[in-house]
């Protein structure tokens, strides 16, 4: 999952902190490498939730979680 933020200076914004990340986030649009912007599915549940140096991932009914760390301006 890629975040997107636009900006107008020519320096590349920070990355995020885990406390701006902090809490549930819902998929609502998806961009491969290359491609078009597609829009979730319809009915889809799909949610990545944040919580200190823990992720956790929902896909409908597939989970999973573990541990992530944020480094440099790569996101």
């Amino acid at each position: 999952m890629t975040l997107l933020a636009a900006g107008c200076s020519g320096d590349p914004p920070a990355a995020p902190t885990p406390e701006q990340l902090a809490g549930a986030w819902r998929l609502v649009a998806m961009r491969p490498v290359g491609q078009a912007e597609l829009p979730a599915p319809a009915g889809a549940a799909y949610s990545v939730t944040f919580a200190g140096d823990r992720v956790s991932i929902r896909a409908d009914c597939n989970t999973c979680s573990g541990v992530f760390s944020l480094s440099g301006q790569r996101r």
